[in-house]
């Protein structure tokens, strides 16, 4: 089939991409700008694609045009799209429809662990013989890639599911589409402060997808979220549930934060059913690892099965991923931008490196983050490190709107911690390239700093310092 993907340039489109081209389409596209390092993805695929924008990119007509979820109303490519009414879908429906369809569909949703969960989770069933299909907002580091069609004989396929909405033609989120057998629900916590208005509405959406699930489908919850309660009590949902955390059915026991990773064992209603080992850092982190535990034991996966995958798993890149290491200093790059995530993801790096200073440097970028929103929240969480230094917002917002950097930086320094803010990247790229030996440098942006993060960690590595 010759498909043609509208905003292609996205990590979730470009992965869609290289999953349909791998089953032997016809791909190409188009994106305003492709960023590294998919630009380089698709080249490896050998997939091309046009920028801009244009309608005559579609004068060819494709049997199928896939709109990410980028696209807005007006868009060249869309208004040509209608007009000569060609056929159209979102990744969620295109996926539903030509994978998840076909196989066992296992989803990890929630505000926070959705993309650890799910390489974990597909990576498990891989050493376990399963041959899963995956479609993940991140690359998990034992494929080196974000996407993997299933075996069609096992058929079993492992998705985010993400609450933000679908297309523009299409308000609903995401995960509505995915009809999961399994779901797993880590958590739910106000964000995506561009759709949504407030935490009521982001319970709303989990509560309209746990409605939909039937009583031959598995859901398995954090018992300790009580947001997830409050969405179970709107949702009459039929599953089956399981629980997992503190008094829930699936219990972490005598858990260990060791540099080398996480150990504890499981308890299942009252009965130990071993240790697990696993290189994670961060009590959320053991939550997600519980978690995970207890979809892939519901699947009908053993303990050992469960605690060989555990063991090999090298964790998704971006995810406390070490960009370079020199003499003196050591750069972890990691996702994290909501305020709960910046604050346990400095908690582990502690574990990962409990001898060294951690330097949180961290950019505002995503709608939540560079929203005043959380201005408080941030300061919380940063304030767990030794030092924090604020990139410029990565977002044109009114000044009124846009998170206070500089205010967050002067009531870190209240609390006695080095802070500072900047409205420029060539300042605050000069500021990080003259800290203190012996420190981490703990790098949190969902984008790349303005493009400074490669050039950062050119200089140090240049330098070797």
């Amino acid at each position: 089939m010759d498909i043609y993907l509208m905003g292609i340039g996205g990590s979730a489109m470009g992965a869609l991409a290289g999953l349909l081209k791998s089953q032997g389409h016809q791909i190409r596209g188009s994106d305003s700008r492709v960023y590294s390092p998919m630009r380089e993805k698709l080249a490896d695929w050998g997939i091309s694609y046009i920028t801009p924008y244009d309608a005559q990119n579609l004068e060819k007509k494709p049997e199928l045009i896939i709109v990410g979820n980028v696209i807005r109303r007006e868009n060249p490519e869309a208004l040509i799209m209608r007009e000569k009414n060609l056929p159209h879908e979102s990744l969620p429906s295109a996926l539903k429809r030509l994978f998840l369809d076909k196989s066992c569909s296992i989803v990890a949703s929630g505000t926070h662990g959705k993309t650890t969960c799910s390489a974990l989770m597909a990576h498990v069933l891989y050493k376990n013989n399963h041959d899963p299909g995956f479609l993940i907002g991140g690359i998990p580091i034992n494929f080196n890639e974000s996407f993997r069609a299933p075996c069609p004989e096992k058929s079993v396929f492992v998705v985010e599911g993400d609450e933000y909405d679908t297309a523009y033609f299409d308000k609903k989120p995401k995960f509505m589409h995915y009809r999961p057998d399994l779901l797993l629900l880590t958590s739910i916590e106000f964000d995506h402060a561009d759709i949504y208005p407030n935490l009521d509405a982001v319970i709303k959406a989990f509560s309209t997808l746990l409605a939909t699930l039937d009583s031959d489908k598995k859901l398995i919850i954090n018992n300790i979220d009580l947001n997830i309660q409050k969405a179970l009590s709107q949702a009459q949902c039929q599953a089956q549930i399981m629980t997992y955390g503190p008094l829930g059915n699936y219990q972490a026991l005598s858990p260990a934060f060791l540099p080398s990773g996480l150990k504890f064992s499981v308890i299942l209603d009252g009965q130990d059913q071993g240790e697990i080992s696993i290189p994670l850092f961060g009590r959320h982190n053991l939550a997600n690892a519980l978690g995970c535990y207890a979809l892939l034991h519901q699947y009908g996966l053993s303990h050992e099965q469960i605690s060989r995958g555990f063991k090999s798993f090298l964790g998704v890149k971006r995810r406390l991923e070490v960009r370079f290491e020199t003499k003196n200093f050591i750069g972890i790059d990691d996702f994290a931008h909501h305020p709960t995530a910046v604050g346990e993801t400095i908690k582990a790096a502690r574990q990962k490196y409990p001898d060294h200073a951690i330097i949180a440097i961290f950019e505002p970028r995503s709608a939540t983050s560079a929203s005043k929103i959380f201005s408080a929240d941030y300061i919380q969480a940063l304030a767990q490190a030794d030092r924090v230094i604020l990139a410029p917002v990565g977002r044109l917002l009114a000044e009124d709107q846009k998170l206070p950097t500089k205010e967050i930086a002067h009531k870190i320094r209240d609390l006695g911690k080095k802070a500072s803010a900047y409205d420029n990247y060539e300042d605050f790229k000069e500021e990080v390239l003259h800290l203190e030996p012996g420190s981490v440098l703990l790098f949190m942006s969902n984008g790349d700093l303005g493009g400074s993060l490669q050039a950062i960690e050119n200089s140090f590595l240049e330098k070797n310092f």
